[in-house]
């Protein structure tokens, strides 16, 4: 089975970026189930093939919900109604291309501690992620996640209604019709 698959069976809990004993970019995945995966790409990198495998466009989802929230960054991320990424600041690069943010999915963060600017996300299970962000912020970047859910779940909605009056209408039988299909059959 493949990683991805394996993390999408589990579920996300949180991405967290690292680096690696010779100082290159990894992910730390942590998973519902408790599970935890390092992957050897950076995190922009486990982001667009988590996105592709699940059939996501993560450049238009961006652009989509950054417009929503008027921001150009730390925009959370909708998978589906079951899962939003929120982001926040996890560590300082080193580098040029490191990236500093991690992501906790909305619905596993149970409470935000820390102080100064030090903040902490609280998940189910007793997983705990250091961020470099306030409380104050960690608590708007959560705000901001739902409004991304909210909104995405009204678009299925809307989508769901639309279809949904449509199938009814294009498949109801009318009395007394008959059904005339051409049946080419060489033994006729």
């Amino acid at each position: 089975m493949e990683m991805m698959e394996k993390i999408d069976c589990m579920g996300i809990k949180a991405l967290f970026p690292i680096y690696g004993e010779q100082g290159e970019n990894q992910t730390l995945v942590h998973t519902v189930k408790g599970e935890i995966f390092c992957y050897s790409g950076g995190m922009r990198s486990f982001l667009q093939k988590f996105f592709r495998y699940e059939g996501l466009d993560l450049y238009q989802l961006r652009k989509k919900y950054g417009e929503l929230l008027q921001r150009r960054n730390g925009i959370p991320i909708p998978v589906g109604s079951y899962l939003v990424l929120v982001p926040a600041k996890m560590r300082e690069p080193i580098g040029r291309g490191d990236g500093a943010y991690g992501y906790v999915a909305l619905d596993q963060v149970t409470d935000i501690q820390g102080e100064d600017k030090k903040g902490i996300f609280c998940l189910e299970g007793n997983v705990w992620i250091p961020t470099l962000w306030s409380k104050k912020i960690l608590h708007q970047q959560l705000l901001h996640g739902r409004l991304v859910k909210q909104e995405y779940e009204k678009e299925q909605n809307a989508k769901y209604e639309l279809y949904h009056k449509l199938s009814a209408k294009g498949f109801s039988v009318q009395e007394g019709a008959v059904m005339i299909v051409p049946v080419s059959n060489p033994y006729l």
